[in-house]
This record gives structure tokens, C-alpha cells and sequence, in this order.
């Protein structure tokens, strides 16, 4: 089980560039960005690496890596890699926080491993990694409209009527992070995920042929 001494990076997940922005396929972007805006962290320097953004921060006595990759989504796993390596961590120390269609907006889940459920983010980090056990934070983006093709409603820009929802989700789910920070997984996934019932269970395996895949993004 990771806990909170393992931790060292959070990777959010998403799109590069303006027109991406405001993407529900960028919500893990969006999220690192509202991260950084809390009082509880502490900035301490802002660069480029390894084909991404980073900051380090700080978070009590404790230093973090918060990672946003600048490739698109597809690629995600090669910044996954190359910070890891630079850094000397396992995919057991990183943290990915990304979109999940299985969830309704409002809703997120923590857990220390699981399968892709189509996400080609996650999948291409998956296979850098070559384990399923790496920590994620889901944030709920669904439900999808049965009519509106999953890869069409995630390239879409959250609604204004969805932006309070998203905001006010944030807001708890940087209190789950900061506890998984603080605490360790286990106590924070304890404390948090009960609130937070997934719309369908959640795969804690790798994804079957059979699986749902998502349109390549």
C-alpha cells in the first residue's frame, strides 16, 4: 500500500495548448492549476522538464512534484517515464489525476491502482510503467449523453451551468490530496471516497479486449 512518505509527484492529465483549455478531457489540469491557488501549498519554483510543466511545491514539511505534460494526451506516458527516471521515483510514488466518464460530475474517486477504462492517457502511462498499480485521482465528468459520442463529449468545453459543480468538486478533492499527502492513501480513500460513489463499479484490473475503448485523443 502506498502511503504518504512514498508519494512524490502528481501528474494531472490533459491537453496542451488554449484551445484545450476549458476541455472536460483537461480536468486534470484544471485541477493542478486550482491546486496551486490553495493556501495550504506553497510554490517554490515553476520550469520546464522532460517535455512538461512542473512546480515544486511545498505541502507542510514536505516537498512535491506537481506534473502537467505538454505532450497530448496520447503521449502522456512518455513524460510519466522520463520524470520518474530523472527523479529516481516508481510508478508507486506518482499520483495521476485525469477526467472519468464512469463518474458523474461531482464525484471522485482515489485509488492505488486500477485498469484504463478506455482512457488513452492513462493507457499510455499504464504501459510506460508496465504495472496497473500506479495511485489515481478520478474526477468525475459524466454522465455522457447516450446520443453524443464519448470522444466528441470530453474534446468539449465544460458548460457555464457545470463550472460551479466542477469548482465546488475541486475544492473537495484537493482536501482528498492534501490528506493522501498528509496521511497516506489508505486514511485519505477511508475519509473521502465514501462520500464520493462511483456511478458503476470501479475495474481493478487491466481492461479485457471486450473493454470499452475510447476514440484515440
Amino acid at each position: 500500500m502506498t502511503d504518504s512518505a512514498d508519494l512524490r509527484a502528481v501528474f494531472g492529465l490533459g491537453n496542451p495548448g488554449l484551445a484545450y483549455r476549458f476541455h472536460r478531457h483537461n480536468a486534470g489540469f484544471l485541477f493542478l492549476e486550482r491546486l496551486l491557488r490553495d493556501d495550504r501549498i506553497r510554490r517554490l519554483e515553476h520550469r520546464a522538464e522532460a517535455l512538461s510543466l512542473v512546480d515544486w511545491v511545498a505541502v507542510g514539511g514536505s516537498r512535491f512534484l506537481l506534473v502537467r505534460p505538454q505532450t497530448f494526451m496520447n503521449l502522456s506516458g512518455q513524460v510519466f517515464e522520463s520524470v520518474l527516471a530523472a527523479h529516481g521515483w516508481t510508478p508507486r510514488q506518482a499520483l495521476l489525476v485525469y477526467d472519468d466518464l464512469d463518474l458523474p460530475l461531482g464525484a471522485f474517486r482515489l485509488r492505488t491502482r486500477g485498469a484504463t477504462a478506455g482512457h488513452r492517457g492513462v493507457r499510455s502511462i499504464l504501459e510506460a510503467a508496465r504495472t496497473t498499480t500506479v495511485p489515481r485521482l478520478r474526477l468525475g465528468v459524466g454522465p455522457r449523453p447516450p446520443e453524443v459520442d464519448a470522444a466528441d463529449f470530453v474534446l468539449a468545453d465544460f458548460t457555464a451551468a457545470e463550472r460551479p459543480r466542477l469548482e465546488a468538486v475541486f475544492d473537495d478533492a484537493v482536501d482528498a490530496l492534501l490528506s493522501a499527502l498528509d496521511e497516506g492513501l489508505a486514511a485519505a480513500m477511508n475519509r473521502f471516497n465514501v462520500r464520493r460513489a462511483p456511478s458503476r463499479p470501479d475495474p481493478g484490473l487491466p481492461a479485457g479486449p471486450d473493454a470499452p475503448q475510447e476514440k484515440k485523443l
